[in-house]
């Protein structure tokens, strides 16, 4: 059975905590492709992005061009309007059939919101869930999920219905910490060349300096 992973998020901006967290992930499930799907606007943040999304998607394809096996899904940008994960793995449940295993993946604090979501129960009928853990964050009170290993053969044969944790060595980053930064008139190394160099030389999140600095 194809392994088709899907990774959701703004990407403002896209940094290499996001890439290492994809490919970790890829690795660890045995997943053929693993989709990056930048949101136009999700329906639990009431601020918009940054930038705007062809911005965004611009810095999502730097980030990924020397990576084999990541891809980029950019359906829910066309879209007006919250974004809603379920209706994007409805139309991927459509377009690959029910011999394909989905992967949605997110992070432990998202997860621990998951049941306030859009018709959560439609989603994990849909998709297996992964839940990656990062630094700083737990399962809040006595919520046990099976570790990767411990469900890797409902993930291999079956379309959907697994959660698993996936224990990753991700990177203390957030956007928030980068356009902090940038607005400090520093290009932190969490982002890689190719996205540095676009937000420098087009001055985005308040970045105006004409060379870059370390930090």
């Amino acid at each position: 059975m194809r392994k088709v992973g899907i990774l959701g998020g703004t990407f403002d901006p896209v940094h290499k905590g996001h890439i290492q967290m994809a490919l970790e992930a890829k690795a660890a499930l045995g997943l053929d492709e693993l989709r990056l799907i930048p949101c136009h606007q999700p329906y639990h943040r009431d601020q918009a992005p940054h930038l705007d999304s062809q911005q965004r998607l611009h810095l999502l394809r730097l980030a990924i061009v020397e990576f084999d096996g990541l891809m980029i899904d950019d359906r829910e940008l066309a879209r007006s309007g919250a974004t809603y994960t379920v209706d994007t793995l409805t139309e991927l449940r459509q377009e690959l059939g029910d011999n394909c295993s989905l992967v949605l993946l997110m992070g432990v604090d998202a997860y621990q919101g998951f049941e306030r979501w859009h018709r959560w129960q439609d989603i994990q009928q849909l998709a297996h869930i992964g839940v990656m853990t990062r630094p700083g964050f737990t399962l809040a009170g006595d919520t046990v999920l099976p570790s990767y290993s411990d469900v890797q053969d409902a993930i291999d044969e079956h379309p959907a219905g697994a959660r698993v944790l996936l224990s990753l060595s991700a990177m203390d980053i957030s956007a928030t910490q980068v356009r902090a930064q940038l607005a400090q008139q520093q290009i932190p190394d969490t982002l890689s060349a190719p996205v540095a160099d676009f937000i420098r030389t087009n001055h985005l999140y308040g970045y105006h300096e004409h060379s870059i600095e370390k930090t």
